[in-house]
């Protein structure tokens, strides 16, 4: 506890300081307006909004660097908070913290069809959506634990759960402006899972504080999404597309991760005619009369597949690694953005907003760059969090790491997605 006071008083004082700075300094506050404020304020435009410049929405190195320290001391609060309230954070806690993750995604998509007005507009733009959905998730984790604590009858918990959850989203559609489903539908779901959970999970969820995050969060998620679904859908193909293009790739890790383990690397020499082959397929997509092209470089590129598998280098068992559910679920996520954001920016005429990426993508003249480097990035990260010495004695600190990391990527990937499916 005494780790975490002097991690907040660290924060504050920082905080306190940069208000001071931008309060009082002409030169700081100009910087903080420009490349903090104004890209912030330019993503809050409303769609045909002819006075508002939404091509300043986009990140730059300044505030990308001040949001990696961010991350950075959160991560550390967040890390010692939970540890303080014993919560786990194992394979469990991950898989019921991907509701909230999507949730996310979902909320920013009603953020860009101006569901939202200002200043609950700007906590709901990134980064700071980060920090909101960061907050909703320690609440129910903290009200989790308090339940899981109290003595109180699980009868009077659950009336009291439920009067909650309608009479706070009640005073939610009757205050906010927009067009919100009407409390009386919310209700029905709300006593619809408190009736399947009572009959299912008994009392289960009021003693175990993950349970019961994970509960929360879906039901939060289903609100968020039946609100963004009054909207029309103008590219439906949109989510199949994705979700088949990342369910390959992650299906391919796992066929790969398995078979250079067990059987051997494949052959490299043959593995490069592979790619080759498949790259001029991607090149000769758009030629008139190429039935011929494509089916001789499908033959080569299946010949030199089976080459690369048949003549197998020597086995590599750190590749059995990537095999591991959670981490099977890291690529996932992050092929769901590379793919949303090479579909976006490709074939439905997006930009890309981060200053890494665009390089990326500029460079290459395509965006499905983003898959490679999606690749090359989390399979870095879990290698190297393998081969870390005191991997057992930081296992909750590792584990919070993946989820952070889940966070950017099924998180915008998610966004992505709905806000082409929907055209915001």
């Amino acid at each position: 506890m005494k780790q975490i006071q002097n991690n907040l008083y660290t924060s504050v004082g920082l905080l306190v300081a940069l208000v001071l700075m931008i309060s009082f300094v002409p030169q700081i506050n100009s910087f903080w307006e420009e490349y903090f404020v104004s890209p912030i304020q330019s993503d809050a435009c409303e769609v045909g909004d002819a006075d508002c410049d939404r091509t300043g929405a986009k990140y730059n190195i300044y505030n990308t660097i001040a949001y990696g320290f961010c991350f950075f001391l959160f991560f550390t609060i967040i890390n010692e908070l939970l540890t303080f309230w014993k919560i786990t954070i194992d394979d469990k806690f991950v898989f019921n913290s991907i509701p909230l993750l999507i949730l996310g995604g979902v909320v920013r998509t009603l953020e860009d069809a101006d569901s939202f007005e200002p200043p609950i507009q700007y906590i709901m733009i990134s980064p700071l959506i980060y920090g909101t959905i960061t907050g909703i998730a320690l609440f129910f984790i903290a009200l989790g634990v308090w339940l899981a604590n109290s003595e109180t009858s699980s009868k009077t918990k659950a009336i009291g759960l439920i009067s909650f959850a309608i009479g706070s989203y009640g005073l939610w559609w009757y205050f906010a402006p927009g067009e919100w489903i009407h409390p009386s539908s919310w209700s029905l779901i709300v006593f619809s899972a408190a009736a399947l959970t009572a009959e299912f999970l008994r009392s289960k969820p009021l003693k175990d504080p993950i349970i019961f995050f994970g509960i929360a969060s879906t039901l939060l998620l289903i609100l968020a999404y039946l609100n963004l679904s009054q909207n029309e859908l103008v590219n439906p193909e949109m989510l199949w597309d994705t979700v088949i293009i990342a369910g390959i790739l992650t299906a391919l890790i796992w066929i790969s991760g398995s078979f250079i383990s067990s059987r051997g690397i494949p052959n490299v020499m043959f593995g490069l005619l592979f790619i080759l082959f498949c790259f001029n397929l991607y090149l000769v997509r758009d030629l008139d009369n190429n039935s011929t092209y494509v089916m001789l470089m499908s033959i080569g590129a299946l010949t030199s597949l089976i080459g690369s598998l048949v003549f197998s280098h020597f086995k590599w068992s750190p590749a059995s690694h990537l095999t591991n559910p959670l981490y099977l679920i890291l690529y996932f996520g992050h092929f769901i953005d590379g793919s949303a954001t090479y579909l976006g920016i490709d074939k439905y005429g997006y930009v890309e907003k981060h200053v890494l990426p665009t390089w990326f993508i500029e460079e290459f003249g395509t965006a499905i760059v983003m898959l490679p480097l999606k690749f090359l990035v989390v399979t870095g990260v879990i290698l190297a969090l393998e081969n870390e010495e005191h991997k057992e004695d930081q296992k909750q600190m590792i584990s919070l790491l993946i989820l952070f990391l889940l966070a950017l990527g099924l998180g915008p990937g998610t966004r992505d997605i709905l806000r082409i499916m929907f055209g915001t």
